[in-house]
């Protein structure tokens, strides 16, 4: 107790007088955002987001690949390489999109995009796979390709939907708060991932040792939590139509 008295007594000695004006500004400008109604709300998009696709990306990225599709490091390690030069090539013309129509405009393509990339694992069921088609190193054809779909159209969706976020909050802030409108946004987005992993882990761990059939086809967790994100994500999307794009255009007029 007395080691981190006379620790906390040294900060505030050597704690410099351009310092502790930082610290100030930086919680006003904390506490005029929190105010700030129309932040808060443009904010939900990331939050709303990051729990949908939270309830999927950990899992697919942790067991199915590898377990469930059967497919090797390399045939996963390529396929983070292409959709990795996907994202880069696509994210300046959807930038460029953003500042033509609107930022609110652009994140519902990107929405709709991540939507298809989730779909693509609901509907792709690995019990269609006839196996017949086996490539060395790599693994089933078919497997190959659910895994390559689903990182294409993630890649796209992300290639817009952080800048999107990001500038949809800007535009309800003065400059000087910028920095710290981020930070509540990378914040409570995380958050919300977090929170979401959790229970989609809680969720999984029922299912986990039941074999699950839907018209005779074999399912496994990725479908169901498929299915929570896509209409987590629809939410979304009519979210930031009828409330977002609505403040947007209030703010503008």
């Amino acid at each position: 107790m007395l080691g981190i008295t006379v620790l906390h007594t040294l900060s505030l000695i050597f704690t410099t007088k351009e310092e502790v004006i930082d610290k100030k500004n930086k919680e006003i400008a904390l506490k005029r955002i929190l105010k700030n109604k129309k932040v808060l709300l443009a904010n939900l998009l990331a939050v709303g987001h990051m729990f949908a696709i939270y309830f999927v990306t950990p899992f697919v990225a942790a067991t199915y690949q590898y377990k469930v599709l059967g497919l090797s490091v390399f045939a996963v390690s390529l396929i983070t390489a292409v959709s990795s030069l996907v994202r880069a090539l696509v994210s300046r013309p959807l930038g460029k999109l953003g500042d033509k129509k609107s930022f609110a405009f652009l994140l519902n393509v990107c929405y709709v995009m991540l939507i298809l990339a989730i779909l693509v694992l609901v509907v792709m069921l690995p019990s269609f796979d006839s196996g017949k088609i086996v490539i060395d190193g790599i693994g089933s054809l078919y497997a190959f390709a659910i895994l390559l779909l689903y990182n294409l159209f993630y890649a796209v969706a992300m290639g817009g939907i952080n800048s999107g976020e990001m500038n949809i909050v800007y535009d309800f802030v003065e400059k000087e708060d910028r920095t710290s409108a981020y930070a509540i946004l990378k914040t409570t987005s995380g958050l919300a991932g977090s929170l979401a992993t959790v229970l989609a882990t809680a969720l999984a761990t029922v299912f986990q040792d039941k074999e699950m059939f839907v018209f005779g086809q074999r399912i496994y967790f990725i479908q169901i939590g498929g299915v929570i994100c896509i209409a987590l994500m629809l939410g979304v999307i009519l979210f930031n139509k009828l409330v977002v794009e609505k403040l947007k255009k209030a703010e503008e007029n």
